[in-house]
């Protein structure tokens, strides 16, 4: 262990001395703005006296397809500030104004339209910047770099005339973060994209397959004398919602009632630091799950939707040791309370959330480069209800009073290269295990950021209490690490790395540990076609290996090779196809869910291919094809195929109104997979032909930007016939069973409908309407028709929920203005 610490440091200070020069060869453009006294009307008609005599930027550069050459259209911008706000007009003169797209969409949809974009590097690092942009529909588009679902509250207009389009923007400095400086430079890029013929403009050429785009930007000067406002505001909130479920059982209600009410806060500690708070949090209207039937021998992990966990998290992803779901996750003992429960009792009551009572985020950057990090969270107890047989009732613990923390710092070095020290701890009540994660790392860049030496390394600590001795704990000590080396810009790439993760590392309290006890080793090569040629404007090959092996006896656990493909025709339609292949046996210590168990994969192949088409298109597809086999050779076993289709379509009926479908077919022939165990305390295996058919349907309709309807429905579906069974042998193989005769069919069934209705009624404060329709029906009688088992999902018992959710913004500048007037 020692050792393979000093390594680490070793080759982080190597990397260090080598890389630590900055590329001053680079001549950026620059642009001087100017302060104005009299802030224009956001209208989108440059007509205001503001923009008269103010210099403008027309100097924009075709990156795609063509690199370097003019732009087909030209472009006009000018910026101007005063004391709150910096303001940005835009004229994208178009030949033919009636063929701008324009298709009305949610904030920062991916939309079929024309778009602008304005990028601030407002610290001038070249690690991170501000986002704010327009589609021609109107549209607002805002994120971070490092955070892609950073939202502020600004202005913005749009207006199509004869000459093309034109914008206004004002971004108040509330919504931006920049040093405490009287004299402010600040990196700054802008972009415009033209839908219809694909071309994608400048103001800073940024060369293609460049890793550090940032150190080609602009410099935006002239910014003196500004100061950061008093960043303060509340978002209060209350929910009234209502369920149905038919639980048809004496004395337990089909209809619930709720009303909650809670509050975000944001606080802006100084200029480069802000808080983030959310008391009593209600997250009842996300997007349902897309629930799966899980076969493997590790937990399925769900994206996040909650907002508070999507926004301003950048800095707590380092080292890959937080999950958010954890936070909030269904209780540890939710189905013990099944598993215990006498037939004399009924469970009135089990939550199927932990009880999030608060969570405060602190976060940002010194003008220096250091960034820090703080998360807290708090659950409350989580309790089920159960009545037993005499009427009474009593409360059972399914998830402990808990406060999970981070801590991160992140320092940023020259070249975009970067270091940084994380900390995850968890501590829960009532003799539950308390968790601690230590990782850090490094990313280190030449000064031309060709290349980059990349490592990082962890350390856990779970702590068990002893049932003999009161408040004592015994501890579980494990580490992981990585190192790559890689060449990160140009037409050829590559990477060589290694990883490994010893055998009592868990990070499962707060993050994902899945496989343990391995060591990874890979190397992977990439060449782009940057550049149109022939009939492709671009393409990209890469070509993979990775070798898997044990961390304790160092034999080989895998070998896989992969193959992937992708390249765009001048038609706009794509191409992408990937193959991969085990050529050897592959060692699982995982699927016999037993410690010290193997099971012995035979080699297999996955082969996959598919087409998108254009997507300026009203009417599009996308068709994906694969196809494999667990087996290649296996005289029992034999050759067992798995394959499978996916497709596409969408359809936009105008710029209000569109649809999207989704059709995903799978059969597995010959799938092997664990069953349980006997009497004997045999390992029974079973082979299983599998079926998985998902669906999903959409439907948008944009009344108007601030005002729109959505609609979602999913049905999953997995059935499962077991035509044998076998005996685990010690070495992993499988024996032949033929007097196992226990049922282990089953046919799954998930369906969710989300419909949402939302209305922006004032920045940043809206009213939502939404209704989740929600069904999870599993039995062991396999049906083989589709429209059989969907009729029999449907009247099978659902749960529907009511809520309406109104969140109004309070900007505290605002009010005190308000209160002035």
């Amino acid at each position: 262990m020692e050792k393979r610490i000093v390594t680490f440091f070793a080759v982080f200070l190597f990397s260090y001395t080598l890389f630590s020069q900055r590329d001053s060869t680079i001549i950026r453009k620059e642009y001087v703005t100017t302060r104005t006294l009299q802030s224009p009307k956001i209208d989108g008609v440059l007509d205001d006296v503001t923009w008269q005599n103010v210099a403008a930027i027309t100097d924009f550069k075709q990156n795609s397809p063509t690199y370097g050459v003019p732009t087909y259209l030209p472009t006009e911008i000018k910026i101007v500030y005063d004391n709150t706000a910096i303001y940005i007009a835009a004229m994208m003169y178009d030949t033919a104004p009636d063929s701008i797209a324009k298709q009305l969409g949610n904030r920062d949809d991916d939309l079929n339209s024309d778009q602008f974009q304005i990028k601030f590097d407002t610290y001038n690092t070249q690690q991170d910047a501000f986002v704010f942009g327009l589609y021609a529909s109107g549209v607002q588009i805002d994120n971070r770099f490092s955070d892609g679902l950073y939202n502020a509250v600004w202005e913005s207009a749009v207006k199509i005339n004869e000459k093309g389009w034109s914008i206004e923007m004002k971004i108040p400095y509330s919504a931006l973060r920049f040093p405490n400086s009287d004299i402010q430079l600040w990196g700054m890029q802008m972009i415009r994209a033209t839908k219809r013929n694909g071309k994608f403009d400048q103001w800073a050429l940024t060369p293609k397959g460049e890793a550090n785009f940032y150190k080609y930007w602009g410099l935006l000067r002239g910014l003196e004398n500004i100061k950061e406002p008093i960043r303060l505001s509340l978002t209060p909130y209350i929910t009234a919602s209502t369920s149905h479920y038919p639980a048809n059982t004496a004395g337990q209600k089909n209809y619930t009632k709720n009303i909650t009410g809670g509050m975000d806060l944001k606080f802006g500690i100084n200029e480069s630091f802000t808080v983030d708070a959310t008391l009593l949090p209600d997250f009842s209207q996300v997007q349902s799950d897309n629930v799966v039937k899980n076969l493997s021998a590790f937990e399925v992990t769900y994206s996040e939707q909650r907002p508070f966990f999507q926004e301003s998290t950048d800095l707590f992803q380092k080292g890959d040791l937080f999950y958010s779901r954890r936070i909030g996750r269904r209780p540890t003992q939710y189905y013990n309370v099944y598993e215990d429960i006498s037939k004399k009792e009924t469970i009135l009551k089990n939550p199927d959330q932990a009880k999030l009572l608060n969570a405060t985020k602190v976060s940002g950057r010194t003008p220096g480069g250091l960034g820090i990090g703080l998360l807290n969270a708090v659950l409350d107890n989580t309790y089920a209800i159960e009545r037993d047989s005499m009427g009474n009732e009593h409360k059972v613990l399914t998830e402990p009073f808990s406060n999970y923390n981070i801590i991160v710092l992140d320092q940023q070095l020259k070249n975009s290269s970067s270091v940084y020290l994380i900390n995850t701890n968890v501590n829960r009540n009532n003799g539950y295990n308390n968790a601690d994660v230590t990782g850090a790392g490094f990313s280190l860049n030449n000064k031309k950021s060709t290349y980059k030496v990349f490592g990082q390394a962890a350390v856990s600590n779970v702590f068990s209490k002893t049932d003999t001795i009161q408040n004592q704990y015994t501890d579980l000590f494990g580490y992981k690490y990585d190192v790559n080396v890689e060449k990160i810009s140009g037409r050829f790439q590559f990477v060589l790395y290694r990883s490994g993760i010893n055998q009592t590392f868990n990070n499962n309290d707060m993050g994902i540990t899945r496989e343990t006890n391995f060591i990874n080793n890979g190397f992977g090569v990439k060449y782009a076609q940057f550049e149109p040629r022939g009939n492709f404007l671009n393409s990209v090959i890469v070509l993979n290996i990775n070798q898997n092996e044990n961390f304790t006896t160092h034999r080989m656990n895998s070998l896989e090779i992969n193959l992937n493909y992708n390249a765009t025709f001048r038609s706009f339609y794509g191409l992408y196809f990937s193959a991969s292949a085990r050529p050897f046996e592959q060692i699982d210590y995982y699927e016999p869910r037993t410690p010290g168990r193997i099971f012995v994969r035979t080699p297999g192949f996955f082969v996959l291919g598919g087409m998108n088409s254009d997507s300026r298109k009203r009417f599009t597809f996308g068709v994906n094809c694969f196809g494999g086999s667990t087996a290649l050779i296996s005289p029992t076993i034999g050759y067992n195929p798995y394959y499978g289709i996916t497709l596409s379509p969408s359809f936009r009926v105008n710029d209000k109104l569109s649809f999207a479908l989704s059709c995903d077919m799978m059969k597995d022939d010959g799938d092997r997979g664990y069953v349980n165990k006997d009497v004997n305390g045999n390992i029974i295996f079973g082979k299983r032909i599998v079926h998985n058919v998902t669906n999903v349907l959409s439907a948008r309709y944009l009344f108007r930007n601030n005002l729109s309807l959505s609609i979602r429905g999913r049905h999953y579906w997995s059935r499962a016939d077991y035509v044998s069974f076998y005996n685990l042998s010690d070495d992993g193989h499988l024996i032949d069973n033929i007097s196992y005769d226990q049922n282990h069919d089953f046919n799954f069934n998930a369906f969710n409908v989300d419909m949402v209705f939302q209305w922006q009624f004032a920045p940043g404060s809206y009213m939502t309407f939404n209704w989740k329709n929600s069904i999870y029906n599993e039995g062991n009688v396999v049906i083989n028709s589709y429209s059989n088992n969907f009729s029999n999902t449907l009247q099978a018992k659902q749960l529907n929920t009511l809520s309406l959710k109104v969140l109004y913004y309070l900007d505290y500048l605002y009010l005190v203005k308000k209160h002035e007037k």
